[in-house]
Parts: structure tokens; sequence; C-alpha cells
């Protein structure tokens, strides 16, 4: 908090940064996460107060240029209140409290709630197309009166990260299919997603949709996979059974591509705190 802080139990980790101090009371004895906690919310705190721009109030700025339901008036105040070009691209990208940033890039940054707890977001050039963030998902290019579909999008991406393997995700490399992900209701049914998890339950199921996912053919999928030729060839016509249609033909592709992301949205672990170290 600015000013005097106003302790009223055992203090177990504080920390001050550019004149504003958070603190964690507790009672019970100091707990293995609570250093990270402590530090994600001083990051949070700060981002709330402008990092330093104390002369501008731009706290529910950034929030009302990704709310959907935020008039065409209204994001053009909040762009200029946030120095954003009325014709200039931007692209949003977003982190959870916890990610670790190598490079914190500059431009106008909020603490957004969602649906899946508050995010860190941040908009930067369009033609930016890395962050040194991990994890963190990047939206879509977009003008000022897109950055609501560019911010769905980077959360989109942010939940297809899979740690350690993969810490950054673009918007850009699904096209069109983060687009309609960040647009569908999570729940409405999907049967193909729910035939395609059964085959994922296989100790060998991710690592050979995946392959097939990314290949041409059976035996490029063996030889991204590892295994043999025939044994691929098990596997496809053990997958083409579970779902009832072809993955390699036609449609069929598609519909595999779209059920294994939803999938990994579904399953998705990236938002869960970190173990401590």
């Amino acid at each position: 908090m600015p000013g005097r802080a106003r302790v009223s139990g055992p203090v177990r980790r504080a920390a001050t940064h550019d004149d504003l101090t958070v603190w964690l009371e507790r009672e019970a004895p100091r707990q293995p996460n609570d250093t990270i906690i402590v530090e994600r919310l001083s990051l949070a705190v700060r981002t709330r107060h402008g990092r330093g721009r104390r002369e501008l109030d731009n706290r529910r700025d950034l929030g009302l240029l990704v709310d959907e339901s935020t008039g065409p008036e209204e994001q053009g105040v909040a762009a200029a209140a946030l120095g954003l070009g009325p014709d200039a691209r931007y692209r949003v990208v977003v982190a959870p409290l916890f990610a670790v940033w190598d490079e914190h890039p500059s431009g106008p940054e909020d603490v957004v709630p969602t649906a899946f707890g508050p995010l860190h977001a941040l908009v930067l050039p369009g033609q930016m197309s890395t962050v040194g963030a991990t994890p963190c998902g990047i939206g879509v290019a977009a003008g000022i009166g897109g950055l609501h579909h560019s911010f769905r999008t980077a959360v989109v991406a942010l939940r297809l990260c899979d740690l350690p393997a993969t810490g950054q995700v673009s918007a850009d490399e699904f096209g069109g299919l983060a687009s309609l992900l960040a647009d569908s209701h999570g729940t409405t049914p999907q049967p193909d997603v729910e035939h395609l998890a059964e085959v994922l339950g296989h100790p060998w199921g991710p690592t050979t949709v995946d392959a097939i996912v990314r290949s041409g053919s059976v035996r490029q999928a063996a030889r991204a996979a590892g295994v043999h030729h025939s044994t691929m060839r098990t596997r496809v016509d053990t997958l083409t059974e579970a779902l009832g249609f072809d993955p390699l033909d036609g449609f069929g592709r598609t519909r595999l591509g779209t059920a294994h992301l939803v999938w990994r949205l579904r399953t998705s672990r990236v938002l869960d705190l970190p173990p401590p170290v």
C-alpha cells in the first residue's frame, strides 16, 4: 500500500518497490510460496498504479479496450489515454502474475480479470512477434477496435503453452482457429473431443496425436513420433475407430486438429501456481 503501512498481524513476507509496500500477514508459520506470492502481488499493485505514471490514472483504460462490450467512443478515449494511435496496429500479450520476464518491453499494461483468474496484459506494436516472458500468449495484431479480440486470442495462446517445452505461444501460429477458439463457449458439447480423449488416455496417445496433426502422412507421423511405420499405422487405425472418421482424410484432418486444440485448452495446467523452488 502507498504511504504508512498499518499491520495488524505477524508479517511473514514484505516487499517495497517505487514507494509501494505490500506484505503478507498470517498467524501460521512461513510457507514455501510466500516469496512468489508477495513478488507477484507487488507486480500487480505497481501495474495498477501505472508503474510510475502517477500523473495519469490509466488503471481502467486497458480493461476497457480488451472488453468487447466497450463502445467505439469509449475505446477511442481509452486508447488516447494510453497513447495508442487510431491508425496503428497492436498486439495484446497476456501472462500469469507468476510469469518470469527476461526482458520487460515498454507499453500500456494492467492486471485484467478473466474467467481464468487475473492476468497481466500488455499492449505492444503489431510487428512484435516475440516477448521475453515465460509463460505468455501473444494475440493477433489488430487496430484499436479489435484489441478485445487480440486479448481473447492471447488468452487462448497462453492456455496452449505447455511448460517446460513450450513457454510462449503466438495466436498467429493457428490462424483463424485461434479466433474460433477465442469466440467459442467452453461448455459447448464436442463429441470429437470426448472421443479423442479416450485415445489420449493411452501412454502413447499425446505424442502420437501431436505427430499426426503436424504431419502429412503416416510415414511422416511415424518419423516425428520415433516409431516404426507399421506401429503408427496401427495407432492411426485405433484413432480412426475411436473417432468414427479417418483423421488423415479430407475434413478429418481439420476435425482432429480442432479437437486436439480444444482438448489442450481443457486440460491446460499453465495457469497453475508453480511449485516452490
